[in-house]
């Protein structure tokens, strides 16, 4: 099995869970990719569900503060959903 970047596996991730707040997508990249704790992974993957945002991959729903405690309290979290454009690149591109 060929490994995903983290921007593909990111986007993957909402294959099976279509909406989701991006401090879980990105608990996940960085269990997967054994960067837990790492502040630089934390913010990079932040900036990544962004441009897969900006990129009308992902569509931003509605944010919150972040009571998780991954990016600080005076920081939001954003809950992203998965665009039909999302579900087109994943069923073509990275399956």
């Amino acid at each position: 099995m060929v490994e995903l970047s983290i921007k593909s596996q990111m986007l993957y991730y909402f294959k099976d869970q279509p909406e989701m707040w991006e401090n879980d997508c990105i608990s996940k990249v960085l269990e997967r990719d054994g960067k837990v704790g790492n502040n630089y992974w934390t913010w990079t993957c932040r900036f990544y569900l962004m441009e897969l945002s900006t990129n009308g991959l992902l569509s931003p729903m509605e944010q919150k503060l972040d009571d998780s405690g991954m990016f600080g309290e005076s920081h939001s979290l954003t809950r992203y959903s998965l665009t039909d454009y999302g579900r087109y690149k994943i069923e073509t591109m990275l399956e």
